[in-house]
């Protein structure tokens, strides 16, 4: 038999990826950044940021980017996983 338990998992975790990946983009525009503006700023390379941004997180560590760029817009970590109605975490 089947676990069809994982896949959809899998699926729900990748699609809430793509969409921190979507946020983290408009975040990143609405402040008038070029990538490799916020890149410089943040201390990332701008291969991580697009990575972030294309929600492609298979590697953990790539979370802990996510403060740098917090420190850079002066937010908190938390508020990168909103933008208006847009919501990774409902």
């Amino acid at each position: 038999m089947l676990n069809t338990q994982q896949p959809t998992s899998n699926k729900a975790f990748k699609s809430r990826l793509k969409l921190l990946g979507l946020i983290l983009r408009l975040h990143r525009e609405d402040r008038g950044y070029q990538q490799h503006e916020l890149a410089d700023m943040a201390g990332i390379h701008r291969g991580v940021l697009s990575k972030l941004e294309r929600g492609d997180l298979e590697d953990v560590k790539l979370f802990g980017h996510l403060e740098r760029i917090a420190q850079v817009y002066g937010v908190k970590v938390e508020q990168l996983f909103e933008y208006g109605d847009l919501k990774v975490f409902q």
